[in-house]
């Protein structure tokens, strides 16, 4: 679908070479007409291009869009948590008076880092892109925040978090990302009192596009956690069992929707889930892989952290380490994480929205035959001869 209509406004935006940011700048490249400042760390406006080309790639890999790259794109170095970008007052206003949409999904996920290291970048950054925003004509800020701003909830299987849904009561025991996140929502719905038009995504676990599986595995500084998990899976044919929602995002679909907000639908003082409608376990979607002739066996919970801790999870016979073996040796010193079962989050007013404008969100069994594809394309995960996707 091709965004159309009244003129198409100038937009800026930030995160443009992270896994997400960079889709977003493909589509708008593809499926609209705008001129997209994009704030990139580089030591040059060369070095910025080759940045941005290099992302493009992962989405285009033809480059069928470098054309447009060159002519629609501008490269604007700078720093998003500096004062006004690091730029000079002059420069500042200038582009703000150039720029009519802010779309702003630069952030630091580390899930294990410090706190005072992600708002750094996820509170300051978003504390100088509203200020941004507010000095441009129509004051108009899509921010795309995260499903797990609801934090500790996300263990409640009797909570569900709906769209309008903010501070519930939440805490973020071991949660840095997730609590700096939720301190720049409160940045963002505060500016609104000062005339800021803002929208809120929050977007899912964010996987490949829904067609090619195309994600930047290893082309950013994000570890692709949520594919090391399944990998992990394969390669160690061990998984615990766990009745946790855990959601499948293709991140076309979260681009796509995110352009719409910001340049059509417009619903400022909103916030929409960018979540897979397709709601499905991890012990599900284990299953899903075990039936393309993976042989994986489920333990308990008790039983894999017994495995982590003796050192006793193999592949060939020597101690299994990846992202996820890590990840979950370190969330499982934490009582407050129990992956038995999980809240819910409601993303039904965004999907109804979707859908009418024909943005849609694949099933996750569709969605793990494309990544299982991809992930046996590019060798991350081992084939098998009865495998027929």
């Amino acid at each position: 679908m091709r965004l159309s209509g009244r003129a198409e406004p100038n937009v800026f935006l930030t995160g443009a070479t992270g896994v997400l940011g960079a889709r977003i700048l493909t589509d708008l490249l593809r499926d609209t007409d705008v001129n997209i400042t994009c704030l990139v760390r580089a030591s040059s406006i060369t070095d910025a291009f080759c940045r941005l080309e290099k992302m493009l790639r992962v989405y285009d890999p033809d480059l069928t869009l470098a054309d447009d790259l060159k002519c629609r794109v501008q490269p604007l170095i700078g720093d998003i948590a500096a004062a006004q970008f690091g730029l000079e007052k002059e420069d500042f206003f200038r582009l703000a008076a150039e720029t009519e949409v802010v779309i702003h999904c630069a952030a630091n996920t580390n899930l294990f880092g410090r706190l005072s290291t992600a708002r750094a970048i996820n509170v300051k950054g978003t504390h100088e892109v509203v200020n941004f925003t507010l000095a441009t004509e129509r004051r108009e800020l899509l921010f795309v925040s995260t499903f797990t701003v609801m934090g500790d909830k996300t263990f409640d299987p009797d909570f569900t978090l709906r769209e309008d849904d903010y501070d519930v009561g939440q805490e973020f025991p071991f949660m840095s990302y997730q609590q700096s996140k939720f301190e720049a929502e409160a940045l963002v719905r505060q500016a609104g009192e000062r005339g800021l038009n803002w929208q809120i995504v929050r977007p899912g676990q964010i996987f490949g596009d829904n067609t090619h599986g195309h994600y930047p595995q290893g082309e950013t500084n994000v570890s692709g956690l949520f594919y090391d998990i399944f990998k992990t899976v394969i390669d160690t044919g061990v998984a615990f069992s766990s009745e946790v929602i855990f959601d499948v995002t293709p991140v076309d679909y979260v681009s796509k929707a995110s352009i719409f907000f910001a340049l059509k639908h417009r619903a400022f003082g909103e916030t929409f889930h960018l979540t897979n409608p397709d709601e499905r376990t991890y012990s599900e979607i284990i299953e899903m892989i075990r039936a393309y002739g993976y042989d994986i066996r489920f333990v308990s919970q008790d039983e894999y952290k017994v495995m982590l801790n003796e050192r006793s999870l193999v592949a060939h016979g020597k101690e299994y380490r990846s992202a996820t073996t890590q990840a979950f040796r370190c969330w499982f010193r934490h009582k407050s994480f129990d992956f038995s079962s999980s809240g819910r989050v409601d993303c039904s007013r965004a999907r109804g929205i979707l859908q009418r404008y024909e943005i849609h969100c694949k099933p996750v069994e569709d969605l793990i035959k494309v990544y299982l594809r991809r992930g046996i394309g590019s060798a991350h995960v081992p084939t098998l001869i009865q495998l027929d996707i």
